[in-house]
């Protein structure tokens, strides 16, 4: 037997290429170039997961995987070349043989094909089988093979997340002492399985986390998009915490976001600690008018954790207009901040760049932690509250920054009736506006969809540093839940 040979993806020629996706199931196509010819005969319960994979070439005798860094795949074999396989002992340790098998049939019957599973772990993305007599069949973007063990931390995650929790938060500076925050979460249905991600559900200024319409949310995107669903009852929500213009002003983001992380943290570590298999790398956010900002903020404290989050109409950085009341184009929003270097309630430099998603300087480094980033801005050309001039602005130096985010700013063009129904700050069903413009993107099956590459800021551990014009933040995730300073410049 020749070698098992890994090959990069750039010398696989478009033969190799997956192309279009399909479902593991009984009549199932899994070869771009066999459909119609062979169909899956004899699929076990356990491979029909209902999650979308990439089609194979039979003719190329390779399995092409839709990314890097995946920790295992389940993939079907033919016996005869499985036999040769175990040829090469060292090729062989990759793969855990499995109790399932399959056969591929043509669809009006005749001779079958048996097909025996395998977990492939860790695998590049492209891998070449030489001397393979017959097609490979990529079944799962994940560990099939655990068995029941599996099957009970998937049913036991629902255990493990309480609905309603609760924990404590970073210290607010405006009311000294312990803080704790509420969260209320959602699972999927079917339960929690290897590719489940989590997902942040943000609601407005002055909102609560467990209003039924934002519960009703969480519910929805969990099953939609296979994720934990989270609604945090961040700084300031409801009525706690009011604001007191001059006195406690709204934080607009900053502590905000870090109590959407910390509910993250908590999320993360519960499911760690239960021994529950996730995908963290399929991490999104959501959030309307306030949650909006509050979503673009999560998303530039934690640069490197989520692959796509949809700002509906949020307010953007803390402008002069927003945070002193001036009415800047027509809006009403006033934070509450004063000019007087003396106030307790005093807007620093470094505090409005820190709470400024679109600023120059951090998005260059946002850009160099995550390229592949993308925002979903939907923003009406009418919004009288939280003025779009500043969200386009934001927009423009995103796209100057190296990202490409998707940019629809609402005029009547926009409106279906059901997603969009008008173009100034209520925007319409803002669920239905996540699924019109982000089901792409955050879809387990979508098109484009998305997860981030490499370790995110929770598993590496390391600080994240925004300097300003005084100093610098620095964003801590060495040391337990996430927290945020500020550090002064000396001198």
């Amino acid at each position: 037997m020749k070698p098992l040979a890994v090959i990069a993806l750039m010398f696989v020629g478009g033969c190799c290429v997956a192309q279009g996706t399909w479902v593991p199931m009984i009549g199932g196509t899994p070869w771009h170039d066999r459909v119609g010819q062979w169909v899956l005969v004899d699929v076990p319960p356990e491979l029909a997961t209902g999650l979308a994979v990439a089609q194979q070439s039979c003719t190329d005798r390779s399995l092409v995987l839709p990314r890097e860094g995946l920790a295992a795949v389940t993939i079907g074999v033919a016996e005869a070349d499985v036999h040769r396989l175990r040829a090469d002992s060292k090729l062989w340790s990759a793969f855990t043989e499995t109790p399932l098998a399959f056969a591929v049939q043509a669809p009006t019957g005749g001779r079958r094909i048996t097909y025996q599973v395998l977990v492939y772990r860790q695998p590049p993305r492209v891998t070449r089988f030489e001397g393979f007599t017959a097609g490979l069949i990529l079944l799962a973007i994940a560990d099939l093979g655990a068995g029941q063990d599996a099957a009970e931390a998937r049913k036991g995650a629902v255990d493990v997340l309480e609905t309603e929790q609760e924990f404590i938060a970073q210290e607010w500076p405006f009311a000294p002492g312990e803080r704790k925050v509420k969260m209320h979460i959602e699972t999927p249905t079917a339960g929690i399985t290897a590719n489940t991600g989590l997902m942040l559900v943000l609601h407005n200024w002055g909102g609560r986390h467990n209003e039924p319409h934002y519960v009703a949310w969480c519910r929805e995107f969990a099953d939609r998009y296979n994720v934990v669903a989270l609604s945090v009852n961040y700084l300031q929500s409801g009525d706690t915490e009011p604001r007191v213009i001059g006195e406690k002003p709204y934080d607009h983001g900053y502590l905000q976001a870090m109590d959407c992380l910390r509910a993250l943290w908590h999320v993360r570590r519960q499911l760690a600690e239960a021994n529950v298999t996730y995908n963290p790398h399929r991490c999104y956010s959501m959030g309307g008018s306030g949650g909006g900002n509050v979503t673009l903020m999560v998303n530039k404290l934690a640069p490197r954790s989520f692959a796509c989050v949809v700002d509906i109409c949020g307010m953007p950085g803390l402008t002069d207009g927003i945070a002193y009341g001036t009415g800047e184009y027509g809006s009403s929003l006033n934070a509450g901040y004063s000019r007087d270097p003396r106030s307790p309630a005093h807007l620093s430099p470094d505090m409005q760049q820190i709470r400024d998603p679109g600023y120059p300087p951090h998005l260059a480094l946002q850009y160099a932690a995550n390229p592949e980033n993308k925002v979903v801005i939907v923003h009406g050309l009418d919004d009288a509250s939280c003025p779009v001039v500043h969200k386009i602005g934001i927009f423009r130096n995103m796209v100057d920054a190296g990202f490409r985010p998707d940019g629809h700013f609402l005029t009547p063009w926009f409106v279906d009736g059901e997603a969009v129904t008008v173009t100034a700050h209520a925007v319409g069903n803002r669920e239905k506006v996540v699924e019109r413009f982000a089901d792409v993107y955050m879809l387990p099956d979508g098109k484009l969809a998305l997860q981030t590459a490499g370790s995110d800021d929770f598993e590496r551990g390391e600080d994240v540093v925004y300097p300003t014009t005084g100093g610098r933040f620095v964003v801590s995730y060495g040391q337990g839940a996430p927290t945020i300073r500020f550090e002064a410049a000396e001198g």
